[in-house]
């Protein structure tokens, strides 16, 4: 370690203060820091071994995505002096699916997620009994002021016979009263559930790892974390009465997209909670200096931490691929040497510890030595700048991850660029040999006898052109023989767009998906290019469920926990569950809203109206108008009008008289034109 040359001059007291306090030190400080460290160290490399086949799998899939050779294969094609044409069918499916998972997802005014109370929820029965009370007080009163409107007798008898009677019904409108009672409390909940995944950056994060899961083996989202953050907020100066705008430090949960190159799940885990778990972050020295004085981070580590940066040192945490990986992402600041010089390389870890060894890193609590806890910890070098249980009850991770192609055994699935590899590799073999076949076929190819030209010829070919040649040892072959190479592009683009097909397959992303005009046979009609996406739909589907079920819904669970651990709110909610309705969107909002008017137009008749109600026509009214982006709530708020009873006369001065049947007992359809009716004969 590098001294200071200059030692500030110490007083007596000054030296017996400093050994008392070194005497009150415990004796293993340092085998504290070891230990923890030295825990992590070990389990960095294991999971760090186990990542370099992934990581290196993953470098190719990036190279697919940005249309590159790898060097073994372009030095291959230079070899022969090949052209090094590549196509770029693997972007090309990369971002059509993107794009068509984020029309699913991210759909306006719609989120890809739902809290709902379960088909037969269980109120607090404080809440439950009074809602019955309620019930059956207005469902009594309401039966007496009909028997009185009606002049039945009033006996205790006929009130209590006509009661068990009705008990069915009662009990029926009773469990939809408390169906209806936990719906409006999850959408309570639902609301500000969202306002802090938009504060927290989930949506961003979410649209974030798309890109992820189309190009890489896996994506990920971490969160929700606290973080303490300067936040923008719009007030009211109370001398001026105007707008302003003022930053305010509060604690929010946020959430993060996880590079897949940086995450490294423990070897032969099936799922990202198996096991340890690091991630590896990196931060800026101002960053961590302001983590000082913050609640759980050591400050002498943290200092001892930026003295080393300062050295020079840090340099720990890199993989064998991070440089290749900064080179194809043209990212200069992602080379190795930028890296050591500006950023902190940190290892964020989770998983069990001992209790000893985190006890003798300082944390302090009721911890057993020989027992495991789940714990989390920040190594930056040899130092653990913060260490602590993990918050969960049951020790899981803040992570959620899934891959285009699941496997239920691996953190790792396959993506796009794997999927049509090898579809790729043809593509661009039969392009390379078509733009060859177009050079070498484009002009003639020449042979020059060079014993009828003197040494001084000019090989050089242009129009026009005169050969002067001579006999030479009495041959009469020709001076300059012309050939004509055969093309056969026809021949090559065929087997393009034959595999180019097969990678649609492949993918499950069609070239009509995205665009496409040449489909053919069914495809070319509406109907018949509607079946075709409907059959194309369900690869995107099983990748929109796959979202749906391990990311969105473990990450609105741990988010809903959260919210009723940070705002309690008891006795409000009964049953829940968590529905991710990603893959449900899957129609586009334009079929959607086709279907939704078409329903309203249906149910347009005096019968339906009969069964739904005003109020349920009102339902569908609205949510077909918020299909056309129409705010329903200020479209329809006129007052709910009774049901009219068929034969009945409608409220209103100006009502129609009732309707005159024919024969059969119908309504007679359409105007009376006729001078004099029956009636006035008579």
């Amino acid at each position: 370690m590098v001294m200071n040359s200059m030692l500030p001059v110490k007083t007596a007291d000054d030296l017996a203060r400093e050994e008392a306090q070194a005497a009150a030190l415990p004796v293993a400080d340092e085998q504290k820091i070891s230990l923890l460290s030295g825990h992590i160290k070990t389990i960095w490399e294991r999971v760090k071994t186990a990542k370099e086949p992934i990581a290196a799998e993953m470098i190719e899939c990036l190279r697919a995505r940005k249309g590159e050779y790898s060097p073994t294969k372009l030095k291959e094609i230079r070899s022969i002096r090949s052209s090094e044409v590549y196509l770029k069918l693997t972007k090309t499916k990369c971002r059509s699916g993107e794009a068509w998972i984020r029309d699913i997802i991210e759909q306006p005014s719609q989120k890809p997620w739902a809290i709902e109370p379960t088909p037969e929820p269980e109120l607090p029965p404080e809440i439950e009994a009074q809602l019955t009370k309620q019930f059956y007080q207005t469902a009594i009163m309401q039966f007496l002021t009909d028997a009185m409107m009606n002049g039945q007798p009033l006996t205790f008898d006929v009130i209590q016979e006509q009661i068990e009677q009705m008990k069915p019904e009662f009990e029926r409108r009773l469990k939809q009263m408390i169906y209806d009672k936990a719906k409006e409390r999850c959408l309570e909940l639902e609301k500000v559930i969202d306002d802090a995944l938009v504060e927290g950056g989930f949506y961003t994060a979410l649209d974030q790892i798309i890109y992820d899961i189309v190009t890489f083996k896996a994506c990920c989202i971490k969160g929700p974390v606290f973080r303490k953050e300067k936040v923008k907020k719009v007030v009211t100066d109370p001398q001026t009465g105007m707008l302003k705008t003022i930053a305010e430090e509060r604690i929010i949960s946020q959430y993060d997209r996880v590079n897949p190159f940086d995450i490294f799940p423990d070897k032969n885990a099936k799922n990202i909670q198996d096991g340890d778990l690091i991630e590896r972050t990196y931060y800026r020295p101002d960053v961590l200096a302001n983590l000082i004085g913050v609640p759980g981070y050591k400050e002498d580590q943290i200092r001892a931490v930026l003295k080393e940066w300062e050295q020079g040192g840090l340099k720990d945490w890199q993989t064998n691929v991070d440089q290749e990986r900064a080179e194809i992402e043209n990212n200069l600041e992602g080379t190795l040497d930028k890296i050591d010089t500006n950023l902190i390389p940190c290892l964020i870890w989770w998983g069990l510890c001992s209790g000893k060894k985190l006890k003798e890193w300082g944390l302090r609590g009721e911890l057993q030595d020989e027992m495991p806890y789940h714990a989390t910890a920040f190594l930056i070098g040899d130092h653990v700048i913060k260490a602590m249980l993990n918050y969960d009850p049951v020790g899981e991770k803040p992570y959620s991850s899934t891959s285009f192609d699941y496997s239920p055994d691996s953190v790792w699935g396959e993506s796009v660029p794997e999927l049509i590899e090898d579809i790729q590799a043809i593509c661009n073999a039969t392009a390379r040999a078509l733009v060859n076949n177009v050079g070498i076929a484009s002009g003639p190819m020449v042979e020059v006898n060079r014993d009828r030209f003197p040494d001084d010829f000019d090989p050089t070919l242009w129009a026009w052109k005169i050969f002067e040649s001579e006999n030479s040892q009495m041959t009469q072959a020709p001076a300059v023989t012309f050939y004509a190479p055969p093309m056969v592009v026809e021949k090559l683009i065929m087997v393009f767009t034959t595999f180019s097909k097969v990678a649609d397959e492949h993918s499950g992303i069609p070239a009509y998906a995205h665009g496409d005009p040449q489909v053919g046979g069914a495809g070319n009609t509406a109907s018949g290019l509607s079946m075709l996406m409907t059959s194309a739909a369900r690869g995107i589907k099983g990748v929109i469920k796959n979202l749906d079920l391990y990311v969105i819904s473990p990450i609105i669970q741990r988010q809903f926990e959260v919210t009723m651990e940070i705002n309690p709110r008891p006795g409000i909610l009964g049953d829940i569950k968590i529905v991710a309705r990603g893959s449900s969107q899957l129609a586009s909002k334009e079929q959607q809203g086709i279907r939704l008017m078409e329903f309203a137009r249906e149910t347009n008749n005096p019968l339906d109206v009969q069964i739904t109600g005003i109020e349920g026509r009102k339902y569908i009214l609205k949510t077909a108008a918020s299909a056309l982006n129409i705010d329903g709530e200020k479209a329809f708020q006129g007052q709910a009008v009774p049901i009219v009873p068929p034969g009945a006369l409608p409220p209103g001065n100006n009502a129609p008289g009732p309707s005159t049947l024919d024969a059969s007992g119908r309504p007679v359809q359409g105007t009376d034109t006729r001078e004099f009716n029956e009636k006035e004969k008579k």
